[in-house]
């Protein structure tokens, strides 16, 4: 539940999801036999039953309300656990781990392309470097067939600039070296990450085509024309093009050393495809709809195929999936009849996503995404509003205020805004990136507040360049230009900003503790400030 406007809401989906998140943690943890989990959840879920049924003849018990709850809290924990554990047995994974141990070795890879392939930035300039997952259909070392259609597998292959790029659903075969990446956790111990194979162009042969999905095949080809309109009038700014194809259409193309200025600043998570991009496109979405007169209401109908589609073809990112997922959810509440909630679409797209691939708990991207989106919802508002009503008008006043004054004010609220969305990004991710990168960055506080705006424009008008220059070609060139100049001003200002001493601290080691105090602080303080809300209205109406 939560504490707003001076009175309780319920909110039972979050008690749901927070039971099925340690379901799923306990599942990818500890070794426990299935057959038991299905029995306790099963336990459980006869137990609500007749909780359930016991309420019809028992009226206003809250003991009984509350046990109620409980027992499903419980049911919805085991079949977590049990979906979790049932994921963990993966040959998928028992391959990986078998290909690992032939890192160094020649093979012969003849599977489909499962993916867009993407072009990655190398520093001769007559090469090109591909990379792109092959489904492997056949894999031979020395004679010897290693694998029959066990999973996909990275691929990175390495040519001239004229190398024919691989596409969505056509068979290759390639030959190659398997490579695995080595590195130290953060317990010390040496790990090996998921093997790839490395190949050169002269070694990949081309079979056939008209292997993949339909969808998923339209979806790659409508990016790969987007990426075309997006360089339309600027390709001798290569550096502009790969920032605009990394930033709208979800490509890794940035160079190593552009990547650490954002990395220094603490801004790189604008290159994941996320909440400010669904909601740019889901804008230019609805005004299409409204010039329809197509009523709010059937909203959600339009935008859930072509927001799907769009995060399909950016490479199903998490936070691009995550953002989908609630602004599905969102839009479509009114079709049930119900109010749309943030907090509750974004519990429930945390659902969806770990029912599919409950490995998702344990992955950096997930973990990020979910908590600085969980930051803005809750923080957000508290800090807005903290100064925000300092910035009224006062209310005893008896003459009007001049338009200068009222300008002034409202540029006040935009800027107080912005640095409010800035400080609970901050908050909500600083702890997190300093436990998994080591890195604390106090310069994100100020670089934050320049990219995010800027960010959002190049997005509006690279989005206003794919759908207007789809129409005329002419007008892509227009809002590319513009977005050059967006892209020099951003860029410069964060490789001005990575310079400033201390803007950067190397945090070796940072203990658990100091992570769960952190957010142990922000949500007293978020708690205590709802509770005092609650109080001035309580006044208010007394």
């Amino acid at each position: 539940m939560d504490i707003s406007r001076g009175r309780f809401v319920r909110r039972p989906v979050i008690g749901l999801v927070i039971s099925f998140i340690l379901g799923t943690y306990s599942g990818l943890t500890f070794d426990f036999p299935c057959m038991y989990l299905l029995g306790m959840a099963f336990l459980f879920d006869l137990c609500a039953g007749i909780c359930v049924g016991l309420r019809a003849y028992i009226n206003n018990s809250a003991v009984l309300r509350w046990f109620t709850t409980m027992l499903i809290g419980g049911c919805v924990f085991f079949t977590a656990w049990f979906s979790a554990s049932v994921s963990s047995f993966n040959p998928r994974g028992e391959w990986l781990s078998g290909l690992s141990g032939k890192t160094g070795e020649q093979v012969e890879v003849t599977g489909i392309v499962c993916g867009d392939p993407d072009v990655l930035p190398t520093s001769n300039p007559g090469k090109v470097a591909v990379r792109f997952p092959l489904y492997v259909e056949k894999m031979k070392c020395k004679e010897t067939i290693l694998s029959m259609g066990q999973g996909n597998i990275q691929v990175s292959c390495y040519g001239s600039g004229k190398y024919d790029l691989p596409l969505y659903g056509e068979r290759w075969r390639i030959f190659g070296k398997i490579s695995a990446q080595k590195f130290v956790s953060k317990t010390g111990h040496l790990n090996i990450g998921p093997p790839c194979l490395k190949a050169n162009s002269y070694n990949t042969h081309f079979v056939s085509g008209g292997q993949g999905w339909w969808f998923a095949d339209r979806c790659y080809a409508a990016r790969r024309a987007a990426a075309s309109y997006l360089s339309a009038g600027i390709t001798e700014h290569p550096e502009t093009v790969d920032v605009l194809h990394s930033l709208l259409l979800g490509y890794r193309r940035l160079s190593r050393e552009m990547r650490q200025v954002f990395v220094f600043t603490g801004t790189l998570h604008i290159f994941a495809i996320s909440g400010s991009h669904v909601v740019v496109m889901a804008g230019i979405i609805i005004c299409l709809l409204g010039m329809l007169r197509i009523s709010s209401i059937y909203w959600g109908l339009f935008l859930g195929p072509l927001l799907c589609g769009y995060t399909f073809a950016t490479g199903l990112q998490s936070s691009a999936v995550r953002a989908c997922i609630m602004a599905v959810i969102f839009w479509s509440a009114s079709i049930l009849g119900r109010k749309p909630d943030g907090l509750a679409a974004l519990a429930v797209s945390a659902l969806v996503i770990l029912a599919v691939v409950p490995t998702q708990l344990f992955d950096t991207g997930f973990v990020l995404s979910f908590v600085c989106v969980l930051g803005l919802i809750v923080l957000y508002p508290s800090i807005n509003a903290s100064v925000q009503t300092k910035l009224e008008p006062d209310p005893l006043r008896l003459q009007p205020e001049t338009k200068t004054v009222v300008a002034m004010r409202s540029i006040g609220k935009y800027i107080w805004s912005m640095i409010a969305m800035s400080f609970a990004a901050w908050l909500a991710s600083a702890p997190l990136i300093a436990w998994y990168f080591g890195n604390f960055t106090p310069i994100g506080l100020v670089s934050n507040l320049i990219v995010i705006p800027l960010s959002f424009f190049v997005i509006l008008t690279g989005c206003l360049s794919l759908v207007l220059g789809a129409c005329v070609q002419w007008f892509a060139v227009i809002f590319n230009h513009a977005n050059l100049v967006l892209i020099q001003v951003l860029v410069g200002s964060m490789e001005l900003m990575a310079k400033i001493p201390y803007a950067n601290i190397k945090i070796e080691n940072l203990p658990l503790w100091i992570v769960f105090l952190w957010y142990g602080l922000l949500a007293g303080w978020v708690f205590w400030h709802k509770c005092r809300l609650m109080d001035v209205e309580k006044e208010g109406g007394a």
